[in-house]
């Protein structure tokens, strides 16, 4: 768009032009837009696209939320660390205790219910 004035009674009235229509008739057909309604749009979408933004106690709660579940987490990653850290350590008895059966270090019985606990 091209910047274009004109004057009327003395009054100056501002207008953005296709410059592709003022450079070249046969591309664009002509069309403008005064100053004031474009000013009036762009100015809209800035509003539109900032008060979001601009809307501290909204955006406070989601900062406090963001805070809250990267705390929670952290918490829970730590709890799955312990947790399969529980299981590997699981899994290396029912290991061993299977070893321990088949070297008759326990009778089948021990075997049996020794497993059904570490199962549960």
């Amino acid at each position: 768009m091209h910047a274009f004035y004109s004057y009327r009674n003395g009054i100056r009235y501002g207008y953005y032009v296709c410059y592709s229509h003022r450079a070249n008739k046969l591309v664009c057909s002509t069309h403008s837009i005064s100053t004031n309604a474009c000013e009036a749009a762009v100015l809209m979408a800035l509003k539109t696209h900032t008060m979001p933004i601009l809307d501290i106690p909204k955006m406070s709660t989601i900062a406090k939320n963001f805070m809250y579940s990267q705390a929670s987490t952290s918490k829970l990653m730590s709890r799955l660390d312990i947790k399969q850290e529980e299981l590997r350590r699981d899994n290396n008895y029912r290991l061993s205790l299977y070893e321990s059966y088949k070297d008759d270090i326990i009778s089948r019985e021990d075997f049996i219910n020794f497993r059904v606990n570490y199962d549960t």
